[in-house]
């Protein structure tokens, strides 16, 4: 036997005679345990583990990595955009305001923007009231003052990761922007006009208010369920989002066989504010349009037509597509409805949805 296999065997001998020592090394408030693993000797061998890696739990017992997939499912998985903390709606291509054309610019081949000045004029802001706007990128914030959006309105872009879909992305210009960081994927865009800015601590990634208390959620938002349901938009115009409380027995229709309530869609939608029939309505499962119907087949179809709102559903509507609404008639899961009315629809393929609900 080697002298160097000696002095390991001696040392291994030596560790298990003496675990306290082991202790001692891990000290007596490091919160570590001993425990035992085979060795490649077949014996028994002593190691540390330390107590923030055995039990990275959460209060009340729970994982910490099971309390950070619940706040993720908490959170929105769209871009949300608010204004004083009001909701306007949500930055995604299919729900963007009609007649708001992006700039095409050569990027080896054609390559759609958009100038985030227009749509926030597009969706209500006004441009001259404007005191700072926060681009949220997840963990850090693009900060940029009204003074240098004003300036540079003509030069900031954004952008959608599929040109046609996928998530908001910004297309920061070559010159230089006076903004805290530069972020690229678009998660929230917080505006204030009337409203003071909350301040942003980059140490603590967290936003305080001017008494110095931090701001939990989305500055001067009441509730987030107000974007969660299936959105709804009249010429551009965010009307609100489905929730449970607003469906009542006027709007009710006949209960489904297995006795879910359903409710009409065409009083559900004059209630919420569309008042007129519009001319053109769009279905929006997913970033696709999945269903369209003009104002003949609205008014033929809009009494007819029923909507669940089955438990766990997030606020979205469930409708089954006949096929004057889509080439793929079926169940599906709206994530909006655009209506026009006084302003023209974008002209859309009508697509299959990406999944079907299970009923």
């Amino acid at each position: 036997m080697s002298v160097r296999k000696l002095s390991a065997t001696g040392l291994m001998t030596a560790l298990l005679a003496t675990p306290t020592a082991c202790h001692d090394r891990g000290g007596p408030n490091s919160g570590a345990e001993p425990t035992t693993s085979p060795s490649r000797d077949g014996e028994r061998s002593f190691r540390f583990v330390p107590q923030a890696r055995r039990s990275a739990t959460a209060p009340h017992g729970e994982r910490a990595s099971d309390a950070r997939k619940r706040k993720r499912r908490r959170q929105l998985r769209v871009a949300p955009v608010f204004i004083d903390g009001v909701p306007l709606g949500v930055l995604s291509h299919k729900e963007l305001p009609p007649d708001f054309a992006p700039n095409i610019v050569m990027r080896g081949e054609p390559f759609s923007i958009y100038s985030l000045t227009g749509y926030l004029s597009y969706i209500g802001a006004t441009l001259s009231k404007i005191r700072e706007v926060h681009l949220m990128g997840g963990s850090r914030p693009s900060i940029i003052d009204g003074d240098e959006l004003r300036r540079m309105k003509d030069h900031i872009h954004f952008a959608f990761s599929r040109g046609d879909g996928g998530r908001p992305r910004m297309d920061w210009p070559a010159e230089r922007v006076k903004s805290w960081s530069r972020i690229d994927r678009i998660v929230a865009i917080y505006v204030y006009e009337n409203e003071p800015a909350p301040r942003f601590d980059p140490t603590r990634r967290q936003f305080f208010d001017a008494h110095g208390k931090a701001i939990e959620g989305i500055p001067y938002a009441k509730t987030m369920r107000a974007l969660k349901g299936t959105r709804l938009y009249l010429d551009g115009k965010f009307l609100g989002a489905l929730r449970r409380r607003d469906l009542d027995e006027t709007i009710r229709g006949e209960d489904t066989k297995r006795g879910e309530p359903t409710y009409r869609l065409g009083p559900y939608l004059k209630k919420m504010g569309a008042a007129v029939d519009p001319a053109v309505i769009e279905f929006i499962a997913q970033d696709r349009v999945v269903g369209r119907l003009d104002r003949k087949g609205y008014k033929k179809l809009a009494s007819r037509t029923r909507f669940t709102l089955p438990r766990r559903s997030r606020g979205r509507m469930h409708i089954r597509m006949v096929e004057a609404m889509s080439p793929s008639p079926g169940g599906v899961a709206l994530t909006a409805i655009q209506m026009y009315d006084k302003r023209t629809a974008p002209s859309r393929a009508v697509v299959a949805p990406k999944s079907r609900p299970t009923y």
